[in-house]
């Protein structure tokens, strides 16, 4: 599997638009993707098991969250 990466150009709060999504969604609720400062997702890669569940719910148009191999981090 991998880690989930967040791509901050294309992350809604990271752009002024408040958004819950991955983190709510995260099956490692409050441990694999937290809210920095209540707005921002930030992801933990030792805590992310790589399910791709955050990928699927990004409202972004384009993932703003993403699945990358673990060889790439």
């Amino acid at each position: 599997m991998g880690v989930a990466v967040i791509n901050p150009d294309l992350c809604l709060p990271y752009n002024g638009i408040i958004c819950h999504a991955c983190f709510e969604r995260c099956p490692m609720y409050r441990e694999a993707i937290t809210m920095k400062d209540e707005f921002y997702p930030e992801v933990h890669a030792e805590k992310c098991i790589g399910c791709g569940v955050c990928e699927h719910v990004c409202i972004a148009e384009e993932p703003a969250i993403t699945i990358e191999s673990s060889h790439q981090i």
